[in-house]
């Protein structure tokens, strides 16, 4: 099964590359957005004379505290999107029927997707933690006090992923890309109408949802990193035993339906 990892790290490296050097274009747009602030789109910074790394701590003025997390969480939709641009590169009846007459043609072709969406985010970890460690570093020199850490968050983010992948590469896999994104999206619109009609109708459902959104809001408004720290370990010690068996099953689920999804390629 190396030549279909090795084949798919060439067909992918552009994206390994972006997953490499995202964290570090993340910061360079944020010191950009700093200086822009500083020209006079925000008269904050300029009026108290914040540095990069001091608008970058949590509080009244944390404006580029703000836009990491919005910046975090565009990038893993982004993220999650690439996976039907892997499918839909190898999305040809002559390459798949040529697969499936090879020995374990189907399983190696399916192998290599699983493959490279894991080095994919993991390259993307590993280069997030670095930089922000390296980032934190000069933050700490510069204003004395520690940055927010976000690798709990990052690790967690990864087997959120790998989850999520477990449960759409199956659609993609069985169905076609573009079938795939409709079933997907049936599912998703079943799944959010049985949530809203438990919210609404199951008792004491609201005043959980309510609960749970404001302690959320709070969390957020007064962060402090011990507390998300508390809270991620339990999620971090949870969620891999969950990602990766899910995972792993999925890769055999997209396995057995994989020919019957070549019917539905368009060429």
């Amino acid at each position: 099964m190396t030549g279909t990892v090795y084949k798919e790290i060439r067909q992918n490296f552009p994206l390994l590359l972006v997953a490499l050097f995202a964290p570090l274009a993340g910061y360079a747009l944020m010191v950009l957005f700093y200086f822009i602030m500083r020209g006079g789109i925000s008269s904050v910074a300029s009026e108290e004379g914040a540095s990069y790394f001091e608008m970058l701590l949590p509080g009244e003025n944390s404006f580029l505290f703000i836009w990491k997390i919005l910046g975090l969480l565009m990038f893993y939709y982004f993220a999650g999107s690439i996976t039907t641009n892997l499918f839909s590169t190898d999305e040809k009846k002559k390459w798949s029927y040529f697969m499936a007459s090879t020995p374990r043609g189907v399983k190696r072709q399916i192998y290599g997707k699983y493959v490279i969406l894991v080095m994919l985010y993991g390259t993307f970890l590993v280069s997030q933690i670095f930089t922000e460690g390296f980032m934190n570093w000069l933050g700490w020199l510069d204003t004395g006090k520690p940055l927010p850490t976000f690798t709990n968050v990052y690790i967690l983010m990864f087997f959120v992923q790998l989850l999520l992948r477990a449960l759409e590469l199956p659609f993609l896999a069985r169905y076609g890309v573009k079938m795939g994104i409709v079933m997907r999206l049936a599912v998703f619109l079943g799944a959010t109408l049985f949530f809203m009609v438990w919210v609404l109708f199951a008792p004491g459902a609201f005043d959980i949802m309510q609960n749970l959104t404001e302690h959320f809001t709070e969390l957020m408004m007064h962060f402090d990193a011990s507390r998300i720290t508390d809270y991620m370990t339990f999620f971090i010690s949870l969620l891999p035993c969950i990602a990766i068996p899910a995972y792993i099953l999925s890769y055999f689920i997209s396995c057995r339906g994989y020919l019957k999804g070549v019917a539905n390629y368009d060429k």
